[in-house]
């Protein structure tokens, strides 16, 4: 019943920050000026600025654009393409597509390596394998993703020719952005798995489990491991939001064609509709995912019912 309680307080606090998502969106993409004046053809007269003002329903009051706004974000309507003649809501819905394959296969990669790459470390604490993994994940960390993604497209792609260097349509083609996506997660999932597994094997349940006569297997498997990943857990789902929103330079790099990379082309073509509708849904996934992560924490571990209800 608490559970309960807590979920639905999450949920009605999500609708709040998508609210507060979409609101500032509108105003940000007005505040940085006319948007007609940074579409508009510098040979343009001002008959063109204004049938162009008149087009995107620039000229209207403020008040009434944010309610037209408002019914195009629930609706997923934001009018045509500047640029392309074609659906901006249908531009997107094709972009998310690669960006989520993209996005799955980065965690696909990187969560096992990462849970791996930890437990060897906590469980040979001190020893060569801990500190080789420690300097890797912290490497990891510090290494940008589009210099990964140049790194490994100098190297498996055009030295080896093992991959192709970019483009979409088949698996070999997401290995390397998904490799590259994957880091965000190697890194802090595999420093966090340790430093989790190294705490909890502190615990006083694990000693009276020893003292029971539990064996160092399920001791480990089934107190320790079990208790140290609900942390985890929750850095996972973090960094899926990462994920999402960090996808923008990968996709960039390996030319992808998912949100990122429309995005990309939709600022540098000053494509309105389809920059406002990609950024609502850049925002809304990252938000969606943030929701799963909070209500997975709830069921995994209910000591955090009483800390929300504090």
């Amino acid at each position: 019943m608490r559970a309960g309680l807590v979920v639905l307080r999450r949920l009605g606090e999500t609708l709040l920050t998508v609210f507060l998502m979409v609101t500032i969106v509108f105003f940000l993409l007005r505040v940085v000026g006319d948007p007609a004046e940074l579409l508009v053809a510098p040979e343009a007269t001002h008959a063109d600025l204004d049938k162009l003002r008149a087009q995107l329903g620039l000229d209207r009051p403020l008040l009434e654009q944010y309610v037209d706004y408002m019914r195009s974000v629930v609706t997923f309507d934001f009018g045509r393409s500047l640029t392309q003649n074609r659906g901006a809501g249908e531009l997107v819905g094709e972009a998310v597509r690669p960006t989520l394959e993209l996005t799955g296969l980065a965690l696909l990669i990187g969560v096992p390596v990462s849970i791996i790459l930890g437990s060897i470390a906590a469980l040979r604490r001190g020893g060569i394998v801990d500190t080789v993994t420690t300097a890797f994940a912290t490497l990891g960390r510090a290494m940008p993703s589009f210099w990964l993604g140049l790194m490994l497209i100098i190297t498996v792609a055009v030295g080896l020719r093992w991959l192709p260097a970019s483009g979409y349509g088949t698996f070999q083609q997401l290995i390397l952005p998904s490799v590259t996506l994957s880091m965000i997660v190697i890194a802090d999932v595999t420093r966090l798995t340790r430093s989790s597994l190294l705490e909890a094997y502190g615990n006083d349940y694990v000693r009276t489990a020893y003292a029971k006569g539990a064996g160092p297997a399920r001791v480990t498997w089934f107190h320790v491991f079990r208790n140290a990943m609900v942390p985890v857990i929750t850095i996972i789902g973090l960094r899926t939001a990462v994920l999402i929103s960090g996808s923008i330079v990968v996709e960039s790099v390996f030319a992808v064609p998912g949100l990122g990379w429309l995005l990309i082309r939709a600022i540098n073509r000053f494509d309105f509709p389809v920059v406002q509708a990609t950024i609502i849904l850049i925002g809304f996934l990252v938000i969606a995912t943030s929701l799963l992560v909070d209500i997975a924490y709830v069921l995994i571990d209910p000591r955090s019912r009483s800390v929300r209800r504090a």
